[in-house]
């Protein structure tokens, strides 16, 4: 498997253990306000996780 797919079966798999918190803690609407947050914070974290893991540990660029 590539590291594509293994990426986003991870962000499926924690999307829906996240459907399933939020069916537990708020039924219908809050199984579809989790689906909302997921779906903004994997949208997030797809296009910015590079640079957050780059800023966490102070990489610079080489010159």
């Amino acid at each position: 498997m590539n590291n594509t797919l293994k990426t986003f079966i991870l962000m499926a798999a924690l999307t829906g253990l996240f459907m399933v918190g939020g069916q537990v803690l708020g039924g219908r609407q809050g199984m579809i306000l989790a689906l909302v947050i997921a779906l903004v914070m994997n949208f997030f974290a797809y296009w910015n996780s590079d640079k957050m893991a780059l800023a966490m540990n102070r990489a610079r660029e080489v010159s």
